[in-house]
């Protein structure tokens, strides 16, 4: 038996992985033993090695932290503080639903939270004040709502004005505000591209949103993320084909730039920042190539390729505490959906 199938037998014992229900391979209670857990999480301690273009070593490690309350994907998540909020999503059948897991980082402990207002999927998260956004999405496109971590209240927000669906990644929040950019737009006709190059602001104080400079280049499922008063938008996919453009959007001058490409095209599984450093790790949806790693350095303009991770990735979320980062839930090559959650750390 190979090292890949070792692992996918030690997935599946652990209860990591979990089929679908409704035909989709019932899902299985497991309860994992815990000689295996030790086995499970000697191979997710693993190391990450590859060389960067300045051929400095960067590592990564891998460990095991405790499981999701459930099996998710299709939802974003966000940080404040030492805890992880997982929003949204599709659970243990085949439909938008309302979640909210928190995860407290400091307790390795996941908590339930109060639900959303509006069921989503494929929607975008950001983390602002004391408070999670959550903004469009298949199901609920045109359609904002902010928890309020510290009360564990949710509110409708003034609406999306250009609703749009697979925003998955696509909101970042920079100098006070929110900004939600690309996806495929909900209100076009059937004669025309979804895919949009929309870039709107959401201003909490005011509940209002502004139209801003456009991309150049439409963009839905791209990762957006802001790192020192700029906005990067990384890949995506524009007339159904996988990108790997790189743009950088100033809130100050309301301007964009093009910046170093990622090494290949590929679909996004989830971006964070990690110190100053931004993580990207991909997925596929049809191909099913193997999920990898990349390391953008803002400062340098230059991507590092950290090779493949130990299993594949699709429709997950990605989120950073302090000099750590994390995916959580998605779906494998084989539609199992999962309830992990990885740490990796890296250094050179």
């Amino acid at each position: 038996m190979s090292v890949r199938d070792q692992g996918m037998v030690q997935l599946k014992n652990l209860g990591i992985l979990r089929p679908k229900e409704n035909g989709l391979r019932g899902m299985k209670r497991l309860i994992p033993p815990i000689a295996l857990l030790a086995l499970f999480s000697a191979v997710w301690s693993g190391i990450v090695q590859r060389s960067d273009s300045a051929g400095a070593v960067l590592t990564v490690r891998w460990t095991k932290k405790c499981d999701m309350p459930g099996p998710l994907y299709a939802f974003d998540a966000a940080t404040l503080g030492n805890k992880i909020y997982a929003i949204g999503g599709r659970g243990k059948v085949e439909r938008h639903d309302r979640y909210t897991y928190v995860y407290d980082a400091g307790k390795d402990s996941w908590d339930v939270k109060k639900e959303p207002l509006f069921p989503r999927s494929n929607h975008a998260v950001a983390a602002l004040g004391n408070k999670i956004y959550v903004l469009g999405g298949n199901d609920s496109a045109g359609k904002a709502e902010a928890y309020d971590v510290d009360a564990d209240i949710w509110e409708e927000l003034a609406p999306i004005p250009s609703p749009r669906r697979h925003v998955n990644y696509s909101a970042a929040a920079c100098g006070g505000k929110i900004y939600l950019i690309g996806g495929l737009e909900e209100n076009v006709r059937p004669d025309q591209d979804p895919d949009s190059n929309k870039n709107e602001m959401y201003d909490p104080v005011n509940n209002t949103w502004t139209e801003k400079a456009p991309l150049p280049s439409p963009r839905s499922t791209a990762a957006v993320t802001a790192f020192e008063n700029k906005i990067y938008v990384i890949s995506g996919k524009f007339n159904h084909e996988d990108r790997n453009e790189v743009f950088l959007y100033d809130p100050a001058t309301d301007a964009w730039q093009t910046r170093a490409p990622m090494p290949e095209a590929r679909f996004i599984s989830g971006v964070a920042v990690v110190k100053d450093k931004i993580v990207v790790i991909t997925g596929d949806w049809q191909s099913r190539r193997e999920s990898k790693i990349y390391i953008y350095e803002p400062l340098k303009d230059r991507w590092n390729d950290l090779g493949k991770v130990l299993r594949n990735f699709r429709l997950a979320a990605v989120a950073s505490i302090g000099d750590k980062f994390y995916i959580l839930g998605g779906t494998d090559s084989d539609d199992n959906i999962l309830i992990q959650c990885l740490e990796g750390t890296f250094g050179y």
